[in-house]
């Protein structure tokens, strides 16, 4: 098995951009999406691909652990109100 990478993705151009710099390098990326901040498209661009609402840390967490990923970029914007609204 080669290089991976697990990424929490946010929104915004500069993820797709990072996704398609790793794969042209052969880093096979594992993406957690956020519902409501991460481009549908990106789904289909990766090696693996799960998506989390805001607050599941738990379920990122264990997704990338069941994808043995060792390292974790965060990349994109996540709204802040997004993530401490209740």
């Amino acid at each position: 098995m080669g290089e991976r990478i697990g990424i929490i993705a946010g929104s915004g151009a500069f993820v797709s951009r990072i996704l398609l710099e790793l794969k042209q390098k052969g880093v096979a990326c594992v993406v957690v999406g956020v519902d409501g901040e991460t481009a549908p498209e990106l789904e289909s661009q990766v090696s693996a691909f799960r998506w989390v609402k805001p607050g599941e840390l738990g379920k990122a967490i264990s997704f990338l652990k069941e994808e043995s990923i060792q390292e974790v970029l965060m990349l994109g914007k996540l709204r802040p109100a997004l993530l401490f609204n209740r």
